[in-house]
């Protein structure tokens, strides 16, 4: 439900009662507006304390997790790999997400948000791909 606690308008005959009825809510909109915004930010400080944070750059080399909700039905069982890679990050879209230089062997979207990716941190010379359980 949407209230709209427009102005009166004036010249208009309206009684005392509600023109002080109007002012109480509007005076209770914004107190409640400053207590949420107020609480909000309590919440926001306590929360990014635990946050990490994780940021790769074009050319990087990640693991990426593959979730069981990326492929189609029945396409995916348990004993699939859940780290696929190392592969390279094409692009940056945003603060959350890239998209990553994936084979053509995997038939699903290359775009993969930030908690899915995880720094590679092997041999640079070795090209091969691991894949981990």
């Amino acid at each position: 439900m949407v209230v709209d606690l427009a102005d009166i308008p004036e010249g208009e005959r309206v009684s005392a009662d509600a023109k002080a009825m109007l002012e109480m809510l509007n005076k209770t909109h914004e107190e409640v507006k400053k207590h949420i915004e107020h609480s909000n930010a309590i919440y926001k400080s306590v929360v990014d304390q635990h946050r990490i944070y994780k940021e790769f750059k074009v050319r990087d080399k990640v693991l990426v997790y593959l979730r069981k909700e990326r492929f189609l039905t029945r396409m995916y069982n348990k004993l699939k790999y859940k780290k696929i890679g190392p592969y390279r990050i094409v692009r940056k879209y945003g603060a959350n997400s890239y998209q990553v230089d994936l084979s053509e062997e995997y038939d699903i979207m290359s775009i993969f948000n930030v908690s899915n990716l995880y720094p590679y941190s092997g041999d640079d010379r070795s090209e091969e791909l691991v894949m981990m359980d």
